[in-house]
């Protein structure tokens, strides 16, 4: 039952974000580039989600707004950062969500840095 919970809000969440009717708080991962080098929460759906454990640092990739290498925004969870997640970070593909923190810009693409759970939440409804 908590599954399909979980993907009725989602859907309830993608609706609102779509109809452009989420908390003024939270940016679209389109005007995430917006605020790039400021505090901020970018909220909608994860369009592609990766855990590279042969890459250096062995990160987890969230991509929101297209999948990677056409998405307009990034969550990244250092491998370091993995075990405080639970589910994994990866597991949230498909789903809506919002991070928070810095946003920063990697290579010419709007990022956070993601090192607490915390950093994870679903949108505020209006």
């Amino acid at each position: 039952m908590r599954g399909l919970g979980r993907g009725v809000l989602s859907l309830t969440i993608a609706t609102w974000l779509a109809a452009g009717i989420a908390s003024a708080n939270e940016l679209t991962p389109a005007r995430a580039a917006t605020r790039v080098g400021e505090a901020a929460s970018v909220c909608g759906v994860v369009s592609d989600a990766s855990f590279r454990p042969n890459l250096r640092g062995e990160p987890t990739f969230l991509s929101f707004g297209g999948a990677y290498p056409d998405h307009a925004f990034n969550a990244l969870v250092w491998g370091g950062h993995r075990a405080k997640f639970l589910p994994p970070p990866e597991s949230y593909e498909g789903e809506v969500l919002c991070v928070s923190g810095r946003s920063a810009s990697y290579r010419g693409k709007p990022q956070i840095v993601v090192d607490m759970p915390r950093q994870f939440s679903a949108p505020e409804p209006r």
